[in-house]
């Protein structure tokens, strides 16, 4: 089941200019979608947001795969690290 973010329970991504967050989880770890609600290709128009695994309730450890489709990039992110900063 997807569940939307905390932070994104009472926005409204399509018209405040900021990132829908979604996740999920299973046994072995969790997943965070952030979504460009407001993406216009006719107008150039970047979102700047913060994507951490701290995005997932209750999600336990300290090393945390991080893709970005955009470019195709596939990291690791520490727990203590700061989160990665989303440009959509």
């Amino acid at each position: 089941m997807v569940r939307v973010c905390t932070e994104s329970l009472f926005t409204d991504p399509e018209n405040d200019k900021g990132l829908l967050k979604i996740y999920n989880t299973n046994i072995v770890g969790g997943i965070v979608g952030a979504f460009n609600c407001s993406y216009n290709p006719e107008k150039s128009v970047s979102i700047q947001n913060v994507v951490a695994a701290s995005n997932i309730e209750g999600l336990q450890g300290d090393r945390f795969a991080v893709y970005r489709y955009s470019n195709g990039e596939l990291s690791v992110q520490i727990k203590v690290q700061k989160p990665v900063k989303k440009e959509l």
